[in-house]
């Protein structure tokens, strides 16, 4: 559910007509969130509502859409202004129209931006952020290449603007055949190694393979259900 930035004077009202089915609401979208007394005043309406409708304090998530350039800057302090957020969901629209750049299925012009929002996210301890839609409909070539981007930078997702982007943003964040199969044979050869008492091995293919990679691929794995679902494995010293 998205409700009105808070600046505009509407959001209060937004959340008061949520009210009525705010217990069937899990998250709400904050546009343009440029600072953490934004999504801090997003929490406090919220926690009003919550509290008029009988339910539990702070059920309701939230999910600032960074979109300007003062948001970006704050990336980090926004994700980290209330446990209430959830993670940080990325706009290219009004912030590309700030900057005075197109943006493109490439996003070269929103690199920078865009790392920045991984970036914050990550440091604020939040799962991985949501990538903004790509705005041409009928450009679904376009809309693959910005997707296994966003993929690529670190984004956990990406917003649509019609259904029929579903199945093309879904196959780009879904992980291929081939990386399942690295991240299992990666695992294998860890635990085999934890086994043994040692926390750093080769691949017979050369690559090198320590406790944050084994981490990656066991994070891969349990997102797919094709593996353990949690990694007690402890952090230990190389050798």
């Amino acid at each position: 559910m998205r409700i009105n930035a808070v600046d505009t004077g509407l959001a209060e009202a937004d959340v008061e007509a949520l009210e009525p089915v705010l217990a069937r609401v899990d998250l709400v979208i904050v546009p343009m969130s440029s600072s953490p007394a934004a999504v801090r005043t997003a929490a406090a309406l919220l926690g009003k509502a919550e509290a008029r409708a009988g339910l539990e304090a702070g059920r309701t998530r939230i999910v600032p859409l960074v979109e300007t350039a003062a948001g970006i800057a704050e990336a980090r302090d926004i994700a980290a202004a209330d446990p209430r957020v959830l993670t940080l969901a990325f706009g290219p629209a009004d912030l590309s129209r700030e900057l005075g750049v197109t943006p493109t299925a490439d996003g070269e012009e929103l690199f920078v931006a865009r790392s920045q929002v991984v970036l914050g996210a990550a440091a604020a301890g939040r799962p991985k952020p949501i990538d903004g839609p790509h705005l041409d409909l009928d450009d679904a070539d376009g809309l693959a290449r910005s997707a296994a981007r966003a993929r690529r930078l670190g984004f956990g997702g990406k917003q649509v603007i019609h259904p029929r982007q579903i199945p093309v943003v879904a196959t780009a964040f879904a992980p291929s055949a081939e990386e399942l199969q690295r991240a299992r044979r990666v695992d294998e050869a860890f635990r085999e190694a934890e086994a043994a008492g040692v926390s750093s091995i080769r691949l017979d293919d050369g690559t090198f393979i320590d406790y944050p990679i084994a981490h990656r691929a066991r994070a891969l794995l349990a997102d797919e259900g094709a593996g353990p679902s949690t990694d007690q494995s402890p952090r230990t010293p190389s050798v």
